[in-house]
């Protein structure tokens, strides 16, 4: 909110940076520079607070120390993109191909390479060498301003309907009852994660609940009361792993018997994942579904 001020310890855990870290990037490069209150305590603003969010991206990402701090934000910005492709590494064929059908707003041939690359490989092969790199890129474009907000919308609602169309297909019967659930916390739209955990586990035959997309936590709670769930699986983008969301996932570790286990996937599941005790990141959806599947078999009735 404009003109809302911060404490350096609330600029810490909001960008998952240590006040140690502030303190010496403040003496070393001059930078970030905070206000000072009455009492003399270091005082941030907003802008502090999404340049600090990025910076922080950029570290984690393999950026030194050196080559962020100094930055401008607009300059920031820049070195980020740079980072996120380059932790993307080259984009195959196939990737390179759908953004090319994104730029051309050619839904049919997006929908033809996704059914096309999906009967080719297991799931999770498609999902992690073709689906979610396609993604990520996607985005990308989009904030970078290279694709316009049709172009993403356009994708997004055909990766949907191809994985509601995936689960379609499937013939396994899922177990009974239900064990995992899937949702986003308040504040995350986005939806492709979640279709991608709801057809995975389609895939497997395992019984789950997909809440869909900012289910508060409270309801979560309710939801395990009244169920037999024993895995809720968290979908988080980047563009929202925030205070707020590591706020939740701290709130609903606390609040969930610790018999069932809570797991965080997506792009932003590392660095809302960071000091919440409790909480399991998962980069890989194969990954995931293996721990499910053992937590769900080691679970009773």
């Amino acid at each position: 909110m404009p003109g809302e001020e911060f404490s350096i310890s609330q600029v810490a855990e909001a960008s998952g940076l240590t006040v140690e870290t502030l303190r010496a990037w403040e003496k070393r490069y001059g930078k970030p520079k905070p206000g000072r209150s009455s009492s003399g305590r270091r005082v941030y603003n907003a802008d502090h607070l999404a340049w600090l969010r990025r910076a922080a991206e950029a570290l984690m990402l393999g950026v030194p120390p050196r080559q962020v701090v100094p930055l401008s934000t607009g300059a920031l910005d820049r070195v980020l993109r740079t980072a996120r492709l380059a932790s993307l590494g080259e984009a195959a064929p196939t990737v390179r191909a759908l953004l090319e059908a994104v730029r051309k707003l050619n839904a049919r041939r997006v929908r033809t390479l996704l059914k096309g690359e999906i009967a080719k490989r297991p799931f999770p092969e498609f999902v992690g060498q073709v689906l979610a790199p396609a993604v990520a890129r996607t985005g990308l474009d989009w904030e970078s301003g290279t694709l316009g907000i049709q172009h993403e919308h356009m994708f997004t609602q055909v990766v949907l309907d191809v994985l509601a169309q995936a689960r379609g297909w499937c013939q396994i019967a899922p177990s009974e009852p239900a064990r995992v659930l899937i949702t986003t916390l308040p504040g995350e739209t986005h939806a492709v994660g979640l279709s991608i955990l709801s057809t995975v586990c389609t895939l497997e035959g395992l019984g789950y609940l997909d809440m869909g997309v900012e289910t508060p936590v409270d309801s979560i709670r309710a939801t395990v009361q009244e169920t037999s769930v024993r895995v809720v699986g968290i979908s988080v983008s980047m563009n929202t792993a925030s205070a707020e969301s590591r706020a939740a996932l701290s709130e609903l570790r606390h609040l969930l018997p610790t018999e069932v286990s809570v797991t965080v996937g997506g792009a932003g599941a590392r660095r809302v994942t960071q000091r919440v005790a409790g909480v399991i990141p998962f980069d890989d959806v194969m990954e995931w579904i293996q721990f499910v599947k053992k937590a769900c078999s080691e679970s009773p009735g």
